[in-house]
């Protein structure tokens, strides 16, 4: 329970433990390593839109043989029960559309004072480095930059696109180190030796924000993210199914620090997911939007995560929904720029 009086919040149970509870996932069961680690060559190799149906394959017998007692929870594409909770414990509204706003506690980080959106892509191999320009120019076109993932020992870095990104007001973020899901199983020791060997890529790019392939994550990797990188943004505020496994996510709706580390949620569905959940075009545009408006109510923060492969968000098609969707987030409200920027916003606000 929670209750407000003039004193401030109160609740029955501890909220800071609740908070980090939720935030760092403490309903799932230990992360698995992906399957694609067992395979004995990377699994890029094979061609992306094989990979496409591979995926679209294993979620249609995951639904016919029945999902694991998990994975209804957290609920998706919003999750507005434990995110009501989060809210109210941040000194937010007790409901999602209660009007009254308590100060927020010590610590707390703050909704934006408008609905604010933010742009990302992971850049999973050269193919999709190729087709990153594309979509840099509907940005441009559109008066609006974002942040780019790139995995800096997978493919050959043009570094000539990275220079033009950067000059055009976008950032460029390290999207793990060989995109083969083992960075966060190591042992700590071969992880940050992996990271270190990234040291030339970060200092010449100014990355100061990390991703995970996958969206894989584990205990140890955070602890170790926190010495090379400002932000992390490898967690879902919810999904239907990642890397990290079944139904999962911080169910949080805004940034929030995670020890060294600001946590930057991506609260918009991932473009893979809805794909190989066999969601056409359309209809991802208005899954996106629906997402948007709620959390437009309940004073989140929009994060976009699309992928520039063929196979995903890199098609005619998708290209399309891409540049109609931006459109309609800025009649919805303002860029927060790139997650750098949000970062700075949310850290130094957070800290107050």
């Amino acid at each position: 329970m929670i209750a407000r009086d003039g004193a401030g919040t109160t609740s029955a149970f501890d909220p800071e433990a609740t908070l980090a509870y939720y935030r760092e996932e403490g309903y799932l069961p230990p992360p698995r390593r992906p399957w694609t680690m067992g395979l004995p060559f990377h699994h890029h190799l094979i061609p992306g839109p094989c990979r496409r149906l591979a995926g679209q394959a294993l979620s249609l017998l995951d639904s016919r043989r029945g999902p694991p007692a998990q994975a209804f929870y957290p609920a998706w594409p919003k999750e507005p029960v434990v995110a009501a909770l989060l809210l109210a414990l941040e000194g937010g509204p007790l409901t999602p559309s209660g009007p009254e706003a308590a100060p927020p506690r010590a610590g707390a980080t703050p909704p934006p004072a408008e609905f604010a959106f933010a742009l990302s892509h992971d850049v999973d191999t050269a193919h999709g480095q190729r087709l990153a320009g594309r979509v840099a120019e509907i940005e441009a076109a559109a008066g609006l930059v974002s942040t780019w993932f790139f995995v800096p020992r997978h493919y050959r870095l043009d570094r000539g696109l990275l220079a033009e990104l950067r000059a055009g007001g976008h950032e460029i973020g390290c999207h793990g180190y060989d995109h083969s899901g083992s960075l966060p199983f190591e042992p700590e020791e071969k992880a940050r030796a992996k990271l270190e060997s990234l040291r030339p890529f970060l200092e010449e790019n100014g990355v100061t924000g990390f991703r995970s392939p996958g969206l894989l994550r584990t205990a140890g990797l955070f602890a170790l993210l926190g010495r090379y990188f400002r932000y992390d943004s490898s967690v879902p505020d919810t999904e239907m199914y990642t890397g990290a496994g079944w139904r999962n996510g911080c169910c949080s709706v805004r940034p929030f620090a995670r020890g060294r580390l600001l946590e930057i949620p991506i609260t918009l569905p991932l473009d893979a997911a809805l794909i190989h959940y066999r969601y056409g075009p359309r209809r991802i545009l208005r899954t996106w939007l629906d997402k948007a408006d709620w959390l437009a109510a309940v004073g989140g923060l929009a994060v976009v995560d699309t992928h520039p492969e063929p196979q995903y968000s890199g098609s005619r098609s998708m290209l399309r929904v891409y540049r109609e969707l931006l459109d309609r987030l800025k009649e919805r409200g303002r860029p927060a720029g790139t997650l750098a920027e949000v970062a700075g916003v949310y850290g130094e606000e957070g800290s107050a």
